[in-house]
């Protein structure tokens, strides 16, 4: 299942609020199963650096090894995708000035 269809259904499923193209939830909107939050503002994903989507079930029983997976996704890419960053060196950790 393409990821936008997995968001858009944990979305209808009260897991969280998501950035969809209308394309893909327009049937929910009209239909009220999901409700555009911010119908003043219109955005795309591409008006960020980057995103990453994480779906668990539930931040009230989070297990560490999810929170630690988190807070390394967190790391790598706080300075933007790793694809489009400088390599480090081979003794250096694995980060990078962004490329102009």
């Amino acid at each position: 299942m393409p990821d936008g269809v997995v968001i858009r259904e944990l979305a209808k499923a009260s897991l969280g609020l998501a950035l969809l193209p209308r394309w893909l939830c327009a049937d929910e909107l009209r239909g009220g199963a999901l409700v555009d939050v911010f119908p003043s503002y219109e955005t795309t994903a591409t008006d960020f650096e980057s995103s990453l989507w994480l779906a668990y079930p539930s931040r009230s029983h989070l297990p560490l090894k999810v929170r630690v997976f988190v807070d390394f996704l967190k790391e790598i890419f706080r300075d933007g995708p790793p694809w489009e960053c400088e390599p480090a060196d081979a003794g250096t950790p694995r980060r990078g000035v962004r490329q102009a």
